[in-house]
């Protein structure tokens, strides 16, 4: 991996595709050429596939003083502005626009959930009078690969989230463990609904108090 610049520093990140990864002790293995310690799917970014020779892009931790910056906790969104800088001359600040963001603290959020399924089944689930349904989800994790050859690491929730909707209202949630099934309990479904009815399920994972910014769901039909 050609890291020519950066190399005194121990510790950087490698851009490479869509995934972050961080860095440390380059090796020299031959002129231009080096190995390198890696943790992958850094900063909410997925673990990829990337070919032989892809290009990648090695930056000093130590010149990223903003990307170690941490926003105050019950902080829910930030405004910046980028400052261009050509060898002694920058732009005023005040000339700058400013651009709000969300704080989602993506990295520290689990992935959601796949292949939910209600009743044993993903795709057109029902449920009969005074039946139980029975959700059931996969659990999924950033550092996984599908590719040769596999690596099935394990997922960092410590909870599932599932919120019951009907008529495009959110009538119950509960928090249950991160692996399933779950049984929802006829008894606890009419305490939610009302009455037997049709409802969709949103399935989140979480990590403490940081739920999956992206969830699986499905709706399940009474017959």
């Amino acid at each position: 991996m050609p890291c020519d610049e950066g190399v005194g520093t121990k510790r950087f990140l490698i851009f490479i595709g869509d995934e972050i990864l961080l860095g440390w002790e380059p090796t020299l293995v031959s002129a231009g050429r080096y190995t390198v310690n890696v943790l992958r799917a850094q900063y909410g970014t997925t673990r990829g596939q990337h070919p032989v020779g892809a290009e990648c892009w090695c930056v000093q931790l130590a010149e990223l003083t903003l990307l170690e910056w941490a926003p105050p906790k019950d902080a829910v969104s930030v405004g910046l502005k980028v400052q261009p800088r050509l060898l002694h001359s920058e732009v005023s600040m005040a000339a700058v626009a400013k651009v709000t963001r969300a704080i989602q603290r993506r990295s520290l959020r689990p992935l959601g959930p796949a292949n939910l399924t209600a009743n044993g089944d993903g795709a057109h689930p029902t449920y009969a009078t005074g039946q139980d349904v029975a959700l059931d989800w996969t659990l999924t994790s950033e550092a996984r690969a599908g590719g040769d050859p596999e690596v099935d690491l394990e997922c960092r929730a410590d909870a599932c989230v599932l919120e019951l909707w009907a008529g495009g209202v959110l009538k119950a949630t509960f928090t249950v463990t991160q692996e399933g099934p779950y049984t929802l309990t006829n008894t606890a479904l009419i305490a939610a609904l009302g009455s037997e009815t049709d409802f969709s399920v949103r399935a989140y994972l979480a990590l403490g108090s940081y739920r999956s910014l992206d969830s699986d769901a499905i709706t399940v039909c009474k017959t």
